[in-house]
């Protein structure tokens, strides 16, 4: 290690190529890095008495939809203390893949951990492993290593202690482990494989666009619900702009005298509208709060203040003006319809039930969906059908959250 054995230049030269190998193990587990990464050693004439062969590097990641086994899991909730479930959602609440999850979420999560004991010396994780499970700490203490060469390693970084988390992209990914991961004392671990986080998240997302579209249907509009006016299509989409956003107790939410530019629907909870200190009213599930100050561009006109756990849906300014235009056109169409002001509209609609229709081939096909030529089977008239999953809808919707 004092570089004591370094007798001429040669040797110094693949000293320094080995530590240029070390730096870039320790430097790839440090940040993550992933993909194809170009080695360090590019200097190395091929004709040196220490070759030293220069390669690329690949990590081989397989994305989410490496199989369908999550599409049929069932949870099974395992029993464990209420400070260990609190240990667990802490352990990954502020961890990225689980960012955007509400507390209903974590304790999803939290349900489906299992123990796992494992004794001082023994090996959690093995380097180039390729691994399914991700484990939070209770109890005991673990230090990570780094393989230097054949047999040897080195430990990098800081020890795992209780209340930490490891091996998260085992999750998402069909990767190696980049590190070695080992106990230096005795240890109580949970673990969640990467089946049970993906049929988890699977089912959140699904049961949220549910959420999102009967919390929609319910927004009155005048006299009129969102459900009376939109088809399910137009909700569908609608749906897919909406967000989701959490409010602890207490926590303010619009302060009166800013600018608005959020608009929410409470799903879950209760908020307190005040006035210069005095409480005016308050607002509960299906209530919407901020619509006047968007409208109006002017700043609020009112406190709101989550009185329990909130939870919205919220649409930026952006995306409620473009909703607003939307639901003009919507509704003008409809009253000209229902006025007969739009005969030749009313002339070109027609319904049809989709075993009366006849599909004649494919015209295209993108990520979004198809669009093929359908014929009556009745009055034999010719249509462009466009048809996309409610599945990718959902998946597009569970791919826009995640990354953001």
């Amino acid at each position: 290690m004092d570089g004591l054995d370094v007798q001429n230049f040669e040797q110094a030269r693949a000293e320094l190529c080995r530590l240029h190998r070390v730096a870039y193990r320790v430097c790839n587990f440090l940040h993550k890095s992933s993909g194809q990464t170009e080695a360090l050693l590019a200097g190395i004439d091929d004709d040196d008495v220490y070759k030293v062969s220069v390669k690329k590097i690949k990590v081989h990641r397989w994305a989410l939809a490496e199989d369908d086994l999550h599409k049929n899991y069932k949870k099974v909730a395992v029993s464990k203390p209420d400070g260990v479930r609190e240990l667990l959602k802490g352990s990954i609440m502020d961890n990225p893949l689980f960012k955007g999850c509400t507390d209903d979420n974590l304790n999803d999560f939290a349900d489906v951990f299992a123990p796992k004991k494992f004794s001082a010396g023994s090996t959690i994780i093995k380097q180039d492993d390729e691994e399914k499970t991700f484990y939070a700490v209770e109890t005991g203490a673990l230090d990570i290593f780094v393989g230097v060469g054949t047999g040897t390693e080195m430990q990098v970084g800081l020890s795992y202690g209780p209340g930490m988390g490891f091996g998260e992209l085992a999750l998402i990914y069909g990767s190696p482990r980049a590190v070695t991961i080992r106990a230096s004392e005795d240890c109580i671990l949970w673990e969640i494989t990467r089946t049970a986080f993906k049929g988890l998240i699977l089912k959140q997302e699904q049961q949220a666009h549910q959420l999102k579209l009967t919390s929609l249907r319910g927004i009155k509009i005048g006299e009129k619900e969102m459900g009376d006016i939109l088809s399910t299509s137009e909700l569908d989409s609608m749906a897919l702009a909406v967000k989701n956003q959490s409010f602890a107790k207490e926590d303010v939410i619009i302060r009166e005298g800013e600018k608005g530019d959020v608009f929410y629907v409470i799903t879950k909870g209760s908020v307190v509208i005040s006035k210069e200190g005095k409480q005016v009213g308050v607002a509960g599930v299906n209530n919407f709060i901020g619509k006047k100050a968007l409208l109006s561009s002017d700043v609020c006109a009112a406190t709101r203040v989550a009185e329990t756990g909130v939870e919205c849906l919220t649409l930026n300014c952006h995306d409620f003006f473009l909703l607003l235009e939307n639901l003009e056109d919507i509704l003008a169409r409809k009253r000209k319809m229902v006025e007969g002001k739009s005969d030749e509209w009313a002339a070109e609609t027609t319904s049809y039930k989709l075993n009366e229709l006849e599909k004649k081939g494919l015209l295209g096909q993108g990520a979004f969906g198809k669009v093929s030529p359908i014929k009556s089977k009745a009055d034999v008239k010719l249509y462009v059908l466009f048809s996309s999953p409610k599945s990718k809808l959902i998946l597009l919707a569970m791919a826009r959250n995640r990354t953001q």
